[in-house]
């Protein structure tokens, strides 16, 4: 992965509109977590430097939203990691019902797929209803492999697939509007912006 500018974060995973929504971001080798409350932006910020370039990392953030006061947690390879939050937030959290999710980039009315990740993603899940806990994190982080159910309950969303018949021909290829990626966990069928290229398995 490629750092962008310093000061910069690029979307990784996010349901994002231009006054909603929340985004796990990468940028100056770090990870933060942004969602928008009524009265305020904060932006929970991970240690710079904890994301190395050139390497994979597992990252994690989970979150109970019920609750306006409730932090994120942020787990790195398995580990709960420390990080700060400015502004301390105020107001409750805004209504996310029907805001599209982006991986790698993002699209709101304003922004049109401008923020790419510099890198490569894979196996971006979200778990509804469900604070994953430090032992299920570490159950994901040393499967190693994609595993559907390596941590049961709450998984709704796992992606991007694609089916077992059409990985031969888009290995090591670019993808295309035209293209169509899956959702493993409810079959959920995605969009393709850009010309992301299909990669096997970290």
């Amino acid at each position: 992965m490629t750092d962008p500018a310093t000061g910069a974060a690029d979307i990784i995973i996010g349901m994002k509109s231009d006054d909603a929504g929340n985004t796990m971001n990468w940028g100056n080798e770090r990870i933060t977590f942004v969602q928008t409350y009524s009265t305020s932006l904060p932006q929970w910020l991970g240690v710079v430097g904890s994301v190395s370039l050139n390497e994979w990392h597992h990252i994690v953030v989970t979150k109970d939203s019920t609750i306006s006061t409730t932090a994120p947690i942020l787990y790195i390879d398995g580990v709960a990691q420390a990080w700060s939050v400015s502004p301390v937030p105020t107001g409750s959290i805004k209504d996310e019902t029907g805001l599209s999710l982006t991986i790698g980039n993002t699209k709101t009315a304003t922004v049109n797929y401008s923020e790419p990740v510099p890198g490569r993603i894979a196996d971006a899940r979200i778990y509804n209803g469900k604070i994953l806990t430090p032992d299920e994190v570490a159950t994901i982080y040393n499967a190693g492999t994609i595993k559907l159910n390596a941590v049961p309950g709450g998984l709704s969303f796992q992606a991007a697939c694609l089916r077992n018949r059409d990985f031969t021909d888009k290995l090591n290829t670019a993808l295309s509007s035209v293209d169509k990626v899956i959702d493993n966990a409810l079959g959920y069928v995605g969009s393709v912006h850009g010309t992301p290229t299909v990669r096997t398995l970290p």
